[in-house]
């Protein structure tokens, strides 16, 4: 469930003299920092759009059912091409959502005194057990379960 942020990732990598091969040939270094620009350049096109929809759902008050139309509509596009483009990063509008409401769940469960039922009504859920069972295809467990492992 977890997704790694290949842009973080190349981002928090420094490019260093040390860290290329021992050669003191300079066109070789030169090589290595243009490979280490592409594949920078790469990662951020890659994850363009799911930031992109990501950073909008985020803007979105707790609670607030956010839909594909508006996120879409936000950033200048039909929704049809926001999917095509979505799936060009392997992913979908379902998948970001879901992992953004499975951390906003877990962080809820796991540092507040809300019980269940305040965190499935904060998180927009129109009832627990839809919240219960969405947390559930989750992790694997339930809400109260995941509560005990904490």
């Amino acid at each position: 469930m977890k997704h790694i942020n290949q842009l973080e990732l190349l981002q928090s990598i420094s490019f260093k003299q040390d860290t290329t091969p021992n050669t003191r040939d300079e066109n070789l270094t030169k090589i290595y920092a243009q490979l280490f620009q592409q594949k920078l350049l790469v990662a951020q096109k890659k994850e363009y759009w799911t930031q992109q929809v990501t950073q909008h759902i985020l803007d979105y008050p707790l609670g607030k059912q956010f839909v594909l139309e508006e996120v879409a509509e936000k950033l200048n596009m039909t929704t049809r091409s926001l999917q095509r483009k979505l799936k060009e990063e392997n992913t979908t509008f379902l998948e970001i959502h879901n992992h953004i409401q499975f951390e906003r769940a877990r962080l809820l469960l796991g540092n507040s005194t809300m019980n269940i039922s305040e965190i499935s009504d904060l998180l927009g859920y129109a009832e627990p057990s839809v919240f219960r069972r969405a947390f559930k295809r989750w992790t694997g467990q339930s809400p109260r379960d995941f509560l005990k492992n904490v």
